[in-house]
């Protein structure tokens, strides 16, 4: 497994459990590293790699912020072992003393299920709304990576609803250069930001070769603010195991180096340059060269921990560690506390844009306008935004799925208005603005597709894969150019929802009924079975099938087809029903009475 890092910015000592049991091991290396540099080789009153200071020193004056993810067992794609593990023990670490004390609240803590891609690219957004000049942003990402089949080769991490060779970029996958809009604008901010991703190596996810490296090569670069750290070279495999304490082994030695082993002059002050040496130094002996951690950035003036003397605090001589700024209290307003109680219960309901009087956006109208419940609003905020995208995304995820029950188009109407609500509430710097207007357009437009109403689902369907070129959205257009009978622009719409998504049935069963309609049945037939080889059995594939078996005048195997079909979705035998399932194409719905003769 590769396992990619960038470096980060801790405290250290006085550690949790967690991190007590990986400092519990044989220091020989750490011994005669520090051996090499003698204290007396120290300028007293610097900073930095190579000096000791006098007092304690003192971080950037603003708080330390974090996402941690770990992902151990994924939905779909193949599991892990000790990813999940390895991002409780860093969460730990930043709680405790030795961590600085990062209050809770400043630490999104996201493993396993809880890491879906929805959840991870909104605390993203967090991180984003929260950091100011000063402050200290920390992204910790455990779990696979990959790269797409396309000829962009795009790097993903995928989140725990990764689909196996499926569209990443529209199922469970975050994009890296998401990932980097992100960090640019917290960088803006003047904030320092420091990225830790574990991606794993598995070269059978999308590509079915060993070059999954690519997926975080974009963020292996030297760049302002960002200080980087990766767990292995470009061509090695990342190693865990339980002789690292069930741990990777990158992992392993990083804490222990934060802990104060990497503290090579002994000055009390661990800098990201002396952590990155120990890693690579230690990590390359416990492999036997096999994995070697590498380095980038500027790291010999970013400090990674504080040592204080036994006895002492951190906070000694007013030095502070930038993550003990404690958590917000709880409102003491009257008004405010039922405002909250009131927001909790509807976003626990589901209440999130209506009744209008007693949603989740209403009370959190209500609450913008008292001053008293300013500090409450940023966490609300992403609530109530995260749970908008959730609801949305169930509907794209029922289309993604294809299937012969789609939602009516109300349902997809309130889907769009989510997505719109939730862009109020983005910061204009985000991201995701853009991707969120993309899927409100293509919700807008699948909606005009479930009423029939294909010329005007065209418009925002063309808006919304000129903004994001998503193969759902182009699947879509598809199918409402083929309503349109535009055969030519249908095929195209489908051939580029085909590139983007090879693995998905749904470009496949459009291009067969443009195929069909065009007039060739054995390519269509081709198409449709390839389709079929990529999806959950559905009435419509088969029905499809039927429809070109029938004009290549192959009668038995068409009326096998269409009790496939019918064994699937009894309504089939239903005129109305059947014309429903084909109303795409009207050169496809003049089939459908000679279909019903052939099987009779």
């Amino acid at each position: 497994m590769r396992r990619t890092w960038l470096a980060v910015s801790l405290g250290a000592a006085l550690l949790p459990a967690p991190v007590r049991r990986l400092n519990a091991q044989d220091t020989t290396l750490v011994r005669a590293r520090n051996k090499a540099a003698p204290v007396s080789s120290v300028q007293p009153g610097a900073r930095g790699f190579g000096t000791k200071p006098k007092t304690p020193v003192a971080g950037p004056p603003g708080p330390r912020r974090a996402l941690v993810i770990g992902i151990s067992n994924y939905k779909s794609v193949s599991d892990l072992q000790f990813a999940a593990a390895d991002a409780e023990a860093f969460a730990a670490f930043l709680r405790s003393p030795a961590g600085g004390s990062v209050p809770s609240d400043n630490i999104r803590l996201r493993v396993d299920s809880a890491a879906t891609r929805t959840q991870i690219l909104d605390d993203v957004t967090w991180l984003q709304e929260s950091s100011h000049a000063g402050d200290e942003a920390i992204i910790y990402f455990a779990g696979h990576g990959d790269v797409d089949k396309t000829e962009e080769q795009r790097g993903y991490l995928l989140a725990y609803d990764a689909r196996l060779g499926r569209d990443y970029r529209s199922e469970g996958a975050i994009k890296v250069d998401d990932l980097l809009d992100g960090i640019v604008d917290i960088v803006k901010r003047g904030a320092l930001v420091s990225v830790i991703t574990d991606a794993c190596r598995s070269g059978t996810l999308v590509t079915g070769q060993v070059d999954a490296p690519q997926a975080t090569a974009a963020l292996m670069r030297a760049w302002n603010g960002v200080a980087t750290l990766a767990s292995s070279g470009p061509t090695q495999l990342s190693q865990e195991g339980a002789q690292w304490g069930g741990h990777g082994v990158f992992t392993y030695y990083l804490i222990r180096g934060l802990s104060g082993l990497a503290n090579s002059n002994r000055d009390r002050v661990v800098t990201l340059e002396e952590v990155g040496r120990f890693v690579q130094d230690s990590v390359k002996q416990a492999t036997d060269s096999n994995q070697v951690p590498e380095r980038f950035g500027n790291l010999g003036g970013r400090t990674a921990a504080w040592l204080p003397d036994p006895g002492t605090a951190v906070a000694a001589a007013g030095a502070r560690s930038p993550a003990a700024a404690a958590p917000d209290a709880e409102p003491t307003d009257p008004a405010v506390l039922r405002a909250l109680a009131a927001f909790r219960s509807a976003l626990s309901a589901g209440a999130l844009l209506e009744p209008d009087s007693a949603s989740a956006w209403f009370v959190y109208r209500q609450l913008q306008d008292n001053p008293a419940a300013a500090l409450l609003l940023p966490d609300l905020r992403a609530d109530l935004r995260q749970k908008l995208q959730v609801d949305a995304q169930r509907v794209i995820d029922g289309y993604l799925e294809g299937g012969d029950r789609q939602p009516e188009a109300q349902r997809i109407r309130d889907a769009a208005t989510d997505l719109a609500r939730a862009a109020e509430l983005m910061p204009k710097t985000s991201g995701l603005s853009s991707e969120l207007g993309a899927s409100r357009l293509f919700l807008e437009g699948y909606a005009y597709l479930q009423k029939g109403d294909y010329a005007s689902s065209l418009m925002p369907l063309r808006a919304s894969v000129a903004r994001d070129p998503q193969a759902y959205a182009y699947n879509a257009l598809g199918f409402a150019f083929l309503a349109s009978n535009q055969l030519d622009s249908a095929r195209q719409a489908f051939v580029a929802a085909h590139n983007s998504a090879p693995r998905r049935a749904y470009p496949l069963l459009g291009l067969g009924l443009v195929t069909l309609d065009a007039g060739d049945p054995a390519p269509a037939l081709a198409l449709l079975d390839s389709a079929v080889t990529l999806s959950t059995p559905q009435a419509s594939l088969q029905l499809a099938r039927a429809l070109a078996l029938l004009e290549l005048g192959r009668k038995a195997e068409t009326i096998a087809a269409f009790r496939q079909a019918r064994a699937l979705d009894p309504r089939v035998i239903d005129e109305a029903y059947l014309r429903s399932l084909l109303s795409y194409s009207p050169g496809i719905l003049a089939r459908v009475p000679r279909l019903r003769a052939a099987v009779r």
